[in-house]
């Protein structure tokens, strides 16, 4: 196989592994990972940090699929270019120059589904953390670490609370702060004769 062909392989798997990781990223609710964590060890290791728990709770949540997802793209791509260049040697301490372009292309590769993914990794980020603190969070900042445990034990019947918060425009922003102003009060005549 040569080199350009290698290398094309490479970036296809990488891409598609960007792209699987993408989806899993953006079809997990902060619901359904609460519901099968440890929370002992989830409020030992990070007790009063929304922001950690939720990075936490994800970052394992993704890992744990990367190994699959890894699996099913790099190692198909891998081990045909190790059938055809018989790239790995059967001893340990040889690693051929096949390998080493690989992992060199690995790290090198900057696509648009990596960037996406970056973007969509923020995201989520910040979607868990408003949700997370929407139902466990107290006014005072503190975790409802009580009401948490009993969400995640499934025993007590807990509302999942996923507030949507609206997004507007600097524009509609102003535009209502100036429907507020003296003068401007509706009286609810307006068009009536």
């Amino acid at each position: 196989m040569d080199s350009l062909t290698i290398e094309n392989l490479i970036r296809q798997s990488f891409d598609e592994f960007y792209r699987q990781r993408l989806l899993k990223l953006t079809g997990i609710a902060l619901s359904d990972l609460l519901r099968k964590k440890n929370l002992y060890l989830l409020c030992a290791t990070h007790g009063s940090s929304a922001s950690k728990i939720v990075e936490k709770l994800l970052a394992e949540y993704i890992s744990s699929c990367d190994e699959k997802i890894f699996g099913q793209t790099f190692l198909e791509a891998i081990a045909s270019i190790e059938r055809e260049d018989i790239a790995f040697s059967s001893e340990k301490s040889h690693v051929s120059y096949e390998a080493i372009g690989i992992i060199n292309l690995m790290r090198n590769n900057s696509t648009h589904d990596r960037k996406e993914y970056d973007k969509e990794w923020a995201k989520a980020l910040n979607r868990f953390e408003h949700d997370f603190l929407n139902n466990f969070g107290n006014p005072d900042g503190s975790i409802d670490w009580e009401k948490l445990l009993r969400y995640n034990s499934g025993k007590d019947n807990v509302p999942w609370v996923s507030k949507v918060i609206p997004v507007t425009s600097a524009e509609d922003q102003e535009d209502e702060s100036n429907d507020d102003e003296v003068g401007d009060i509706d009286d609810g005549t307006e068009g009536y004769e």
